[in-house]
């Protein structure tokens, strides 16, 4: 018997160590897993202009220049929403 339970402690201990390595693997590159960016298609925020009638803020950042797009009831506006395109 002792033989048995050495073996599935040495069993349980691979497996712990199999199951602790994948979680580090997740957690060390999670933020290249939580947001990809894509440049939108070509054409895309011309037609949401011609639908919406909205206008660009173009703003610098410490990582460079991003672009948003306001769209809407410019005069009267009641919420704001911010929408990111990843994954």
């Amino acid at each position: 018997m002792p033989r048995v339970r050495k073996i599935a402690l040495n069993l349980s201990k691979i497996l712990l160590l199999a199951g602790a390595a994948v979680v580090l693997i997740l957690v060390s590159c999670q933020s290249k897993l939580i947001y990809f960016p894509r440049p939108y298609g070509e054409g895309t925020v011309s037609k949401w202009q011609k639908i919406t009638q909205g206008k660009f803020i173009d703003v610098q950042t410490s990582q460079g220049r991003q672009r948003a797009f306001l769209q809407g009831n410019l005069k009267n506006p009641r919420h704001l929403w911010i929408v990111c395109g990843g994954n």
